[in-house]
């Protein structure tokens, strides 16, 4: 069976670089906090938040490259619900269940963690070092202008690309400065892709890889390749008694103790118990 990403884990992976910060000064350290608590202060019970989440890349490799997907995150005491594109996943107090559309194919688990727990798992940020001054080794903050309401914070890597200037990433966050919420996160990545000499010459020949090509003193060739994921907020919430919109006897129903079967309208999916 085709191994099944569960979104929350993606969705954790693509929002891992929310952990770090930087400066040395007061006003620096000031930023950093504001960029800890945009990343922090809506993740409470319950939520209702709808993301859009688009990759993008000056050279690509494969479909994740180019991923722009409609992510929706429904969360409550009683239970979860994550949409992302065709996968699903639906969450009570014991199970977790993982649905491919695509693939008509769902994969049963037993739910050791609360839901708030879980909150802070899917939406990604893991604080590693909660000393501020530890956290501003790694990374330089710059405030970024906005209009109106809104304001934007942006971290850069201290360390940087061999044989360059830049940062091996960076992200920004826009954020409304009223009420901290964040409208909209993007992530860059940095890193040196190696090329054959022929490609080298082909890439030299296209003006978007102007100052993007390297050829390095042993002879070798690369290319200068960035990975940007961009998260739009498009809808942040927090009202209560919504019900979720799937819940798992939706999809599964139990036919004994520990053995579930697809409901009927689900009937030609195939169910995996890892339980």
């Amino acid at each position: 069976m085709k191994k099944i990403l569960s979104p929350s884990l993606i969705f954790l992976l693509l929002l891992m670089l929310c952990v770090h910060a930087s400066g040395q000064t007061k006003d620096t350290l000031e930023d950093m906090r504001t960029f800890l608590k945009v990343c922090n202060a809506y993740k409470q019970l319950p939520l209702q938040l709808d993301l859009t989440i688009r990759n993008s890349t000056n050279f690509v490799l494969d479909e994740e490259d180019t991923l722009n997907v409609r992510a929706q995150f429904r969360l409550q005491q009683e239970g979860g619900y994550i949409g992302f594109g065709e996968l699903e996943e639906v969450v009570d107090d014991s199970l977790i269940l993982i649905v491919s559309n695509k693939l008509k194919r769902m994969v049963l688990y037993a739910n050791q963690h609360t839901i708030a727990d879980q909150l802070k798992r899917y939406l990604g940020f893991q604080q590693l070092d909660s000393s501020v001054l530890a956290l501003a080794q790694k990374f330089t903050v710059s405030v970024v202008s906005g209009k109106n309401d809104t304001a934007g914070i942006e971290l850069k890597s201290r360390n940087r690309l061999a044989y360059t200037t830049l940062p091996k990433a960076s992200i920004r966050i826009q954020y409304n400065r009223l009420t901290a919420q964040p409208i909209a996160v993007v992530q860059t990545i940095y890193n040196l892709m190696p090329l054959t000499a022929d490609l080298y010459d082909r890439l030299r020949a296209a003006p978007e890889y102007k100052d993007k090509l390297l050829s390095l003193p042993d002879s070798s060739y690369c290319l200068i390749r960035d990975k940007v994921a961009t998260f739009t907020y498009e809808q942040l919430a927090h009202t209560p008694g919504k019900r979720l919109p799937v819940m798992i006897s939706d999809r599964i129903v139990a036919e004994a103790p520990g053995r579930y079967a697809p409901v009927k309208a689900f009937g030609d999916y195939l169910l995996t118990h890892n339980l």
